[in-house]
């Protein structure tokens, strides 16, 4: 996911369980410039980050509601990190990144959806008028457009889904929706195999 923090672009992968948070950024011999890790927890808690075998020397930031509250490094030399304060995630990045990034910047989640309902976008999304699909990669880049008539699926596979959908919504029935998301699968794996060279 790609996240914004006071004005640097980071491409981010979260981690939301226990045993995610506890590997982080253990054994990654190099991370690459923009690239990052987030620690995310459900409820805001006093956290300590151990550096233990961790290979590199990480800029770490703790925050709280999408404010950055503090920033400290992260030596990778198997000492803990502690900030007193409770967050409910930590950012991890090359400590080389850091230094631009300040107690009290913003953390917007650029693709994550707000209290009102709508997407977060970035400066790069907000290029693109409101009749442009963006087709995003794992990482939140974009990877293709599609404008007006422009199609991912095939119109076969869209009638046969667009048909199933119809048969659902009219019987409101558990079978009928398991053969949309089984539909809906086997026309993703058909696009994801196909060869775009």
């Amino acid at each position: 996911m790609k996240v914004v923090i006071g004005g640097n672009d980071f491409n981010i992968k979260s981690f939301f369980s226990d045993s995610g948070r506890k590997q982080g950024l253990r054994g990654v011999r190099k991370l690459e410039k923009g690239r990052g890790v987030a620690l995310r927890y459900k409820e805001p808690a006093v956290v300590t980050i151990s550096m233990r075998e961790v290979n590199i020397d990480l800029g770490i930031m703790f925050i709280l509601n999408n404010e950055v509250k503090a920033t400290a490094i992260g030596w990778n030399n198997g000492d803990l990190v502690k900030y007193d304060g409770k967050v409910d995630t930590i950012i991890e990045v090359n400590l080389n990144e850091l230094t631009d990034i300040q107690p009290g910047d913003h953390v917007r989640w650029i693709g994550q959806k707000k209290e009102d309902g709508k997407i977060e976008t970035g400066e790069l999304l907000n290029k693109f008028s409101d009749n442009v699909m963006l087709i995003l990669d794992n990482d939140g880049n974009v990877q293709g457009k599609l404008k007006g008539r422009d199609r991912i699926h095939s119109r076969k596979d869209t009638q046969a889904l667009y048909a199933l959908c119809v048969q659902a919504e009219r019987t409101r029935s558990d079978v009928d929706y398991k053969k949309v998301g089984r539909a809906m699968v086997r026309i993703i794996e058909k696009q994801d195999s196909k060869d775009i060279s």
